[in-house]
């Protein structure tokens, strides 16, 4: 009986250790410390957690790239706006001199007329995915329309695109059209001079400010 029980001491010792080198060839060939649950239950439970939260950061990590790409976009089509109302105004400047013809005129018009389309063409710009820049949220929609008279009409809304950079945190990613190109204000955003209906002399505007907004 005790050479029996010897026997299954030393078999169950073997299937034991042989069990144990499995495992530990296992981990060898994965690089993982746990494979199945089994192998460590409270580690297998953190490493699911752990992948929730490697999976949730990769996700803000291309929310933020995307944000950034469109920023970016943003910043350059503004940028280039900016340079095309830089060019307009000193054209502007060169239609008040008297001595141009009206052939001159007609082609500083000429040239005003294509700086508008190119306005309108940059003001519908899209990002990489195709989705209207300066629409708000309805970023499938073309935001600028200008119809057979030459008015122009937007087409989007006045909220901001928000992205997901973080639990619980939010940036914005993108501006409204309404706001950068069609609430502009008049004068100096403060108050507006202009002359009279009756008044067939001259105005002359220099440096002012108002003190009371309530006057």
């Amino acid at each position: 009986l005790s050479t029996s029980w010897m026997y299954q001491q030393s078999l169950s010792t073997m299937l034991s250790q042989q069990s144990a080198l499995s495992a530990t060839q296992n981990q060898v060939d994965t690089g993982n410390r746990i494979n199945v649950a089994s192998d460590d239950p409270a580690g297998a439970g953190q490493v699911v957690s752990l992948n929730h939260v490697i999976a949730a950061n990769a996700q803000y990590s291309s929310t933020i790239d995307t944000a950034n790409t469109r920023l970016n976009t943003e910043a350059s089509t503004l940028g280039s706006v900016n340079s095309v109302l830089d060019n307009a105004r000193t054209l502007a400047l060169q239609a008040v001199n008297g001595t141009l013809s009206a052939s001159d005129r007609n082609s500083i018009a000429s040239q005003l007329s294509q700086m508008r389309d190119q306005l309108l063409q940059l003001a519908n710009t899209t990002d990489s995915n195709g989705n209207a820049l300066f629409a708000g949220t309805s970023t499938t929609k073309t935001p600028f329309q200008m119809d057979a008279n030459g008015v122009v009409s937007y087409g989007g809304n006045d909220e901001q695109q928000r992205s997901a950079v973080g639990a619980g945190l939010q940036v914005a990613s993108s501006d409204p059209g309404s706001g950068l190109f069609m609430s502009i204000p008049m004068g100096n955003g403060t108050f507006e001079a202009s002359a009279g209906s009756a008044n067939t002399g001259t105005l002359v505007v220099g440096s002012n400010s108002v003190t009371d907004l309530n006057a």
